[in-house]
This record gives structure tokens, sequence and C-alpha cells, in this order.
């Protein structure tokens, strides 16, 4: 990312009712989770103060949580209730080299989504506008598991390459008008019962590697379970 993208990454992991106590400097926070969770009004409250702040947030749902994404749609219209969000268009130029280093980002879904969804030439990427700018990204579809670069069978999202490549341009469309040599980014897991949000990793079952959100090498550290397994390639579909 550095050498490339004239960029570098901070990462490290911080409570949401701490994202702005315990640094004023980060400019993309990711959240992401696998389960049904709630979030209190201090969390809701600390997110909008993010955004206000000039920050830039993405949601995704880790292996394409269905429970997941409803427990982040209920959080977005707590924090915004006269927001909406809306998918944007293929030309957005999120997708496109806006920017010397980004990267025409290919729509490439994993096998399993295809085979559950059909076949899909579109991005499904949503924003949020707040105030006059894009400020939150949330996508129903998992991106995390894809920055692993693992080919996991049974993750319902995007491609570990399309994914890795999404998740680069937003970093430099988040800093495009303010460019900095230091990005510092915040991730934080949210996949805890309802009763009790969680903001900070915690250890996974072998099986289960999207709950730990990571960055591609190419743009950071990946922080990953040690035990996630990584095959080659997916396992074919059952015969019908």
């Amino acid at each position: 990312m550095r050498t490339r993208y004239h960029t570098a990454l901070d990462l490290d992991y911080v409570k949401i009712n701490r994202l702005n106590a315990e640094s004023s400097a980060f400019t993309v926070a990711h959240l992401t989770g696998t389960s049904k969770c709630s979030f209190t009004d201090l969390q809701v409250a600390e997110l909008r103060k993010f955004i206000d702040n000039g920050g830039t947030l993405l949601i995704d749902s880790a292996g394409g949580s269905r429970a997941f994404t409803d427990s982040a749609k209920t959080l977005l219209s707590q924090a915004w209730p006269d927001a909406a969000l809306v998918t944007l268009p293929p030309e957005h130029e999120l997708y496109t080299p806006f920017v010397v280093g980004a990267d025409t980002v290919p729509v490439e879904y994993r096998k399993f989504w295809i085979l559950t969804h059909g076949p899909c030439s579109l991005f499904r990427v949503q924003a949020l506008t707040v105030g006059k700018r894009l400020a939150v990204f949330f996508s129903a579809d998992d991106i995390s598991s894809g920055l692993l670069g693992t080919s996991t069978w049974g993750i319902d999202g995007y491609a570990p390459a399309c994914a890795e490549a999404l998740a680069r341009n937003l970093v430099l469309w988040s800093v495009k008008d303010n460019p900095a040599e230091h990005v510092p980014v915040t991730t934080a897991p949210a996949s805890q019962p309802a009763t009790s949000p969680a903001t900070e990793p915690a250890s996974q079952p072998a099986t289960s590697p999207d709950t730990q959100p990571a960055l591609p090498p190419a743009t950071a550290p990946a922080t990953a379970p040690s035990s996630a397994p990584t095959p080659d390639h997916d396992p074919p579909p059952p015969p019908p």
C-alpha cells in the first residue's frame, strides 16, 4: 500500500464506545459481524460523532450473515433515521481508477454465492449520505472473509480479489480530498449475542475465519485466526 499507493495503514482494534476518545485521528472504521447484535445509545452516538468528524464507516456482514445484516440496518436507522441506504451505481468512481494507483474493481462473487443467488454482473454495495457526503458504506455480501485471501466454501459474498480491491479503493476514496501518509483504520467485529455487542476480536472456531476482519497483505498486516482453513479452491457443489 505504501509503495504502490503512497498510503500506509495504521490498523487498530477499538471499542465502539471509545472510538472517538482513544484517537481523534481515525479516518476509516470497519464494523463487521456474523450474528444478531444490538447497540447501545452510547455506541450509536459515538458512530455519529465519528462520521460528523469526517470519518468513513464500512460495514459488511461477515460470511454474508443475514442476522447481522438486519442488526446493521437497525443500527443505521437509529443513528441516521432520516437517511436511507442507496445502492451505488455501476459507474460510481469507487469501482474505477479514480486516483493514480486505484484499481478498476472486477465484479466477482464467490462460487457459493453464485450457486445460491444466481449469476450477477453488478456490485450490490450501498451507501448512506450524511450531510453532503457519502459517509457510510454497507455490504450485505461478505467482504471481510475475502480480505483473508482464502476460498473457504460457504461464504456468501465477494471473491477475495474483488473484496481486496473494494477495500483498497474505499480507503483511497475516503482520503482522496485529504491525503495523508498514514491512514488510521480501526476494525471492530460485532459478532456477540444481542445483549452484548462486541467491538473487540474474539477467538473463533477453526471453521469460521470470517468473524475476524483483516486487510489484505498488500495493504496492511492481516489479522486472522491462526487456525483458519485455507483451501486452494472452492469444493464442487453436491450432485443434484
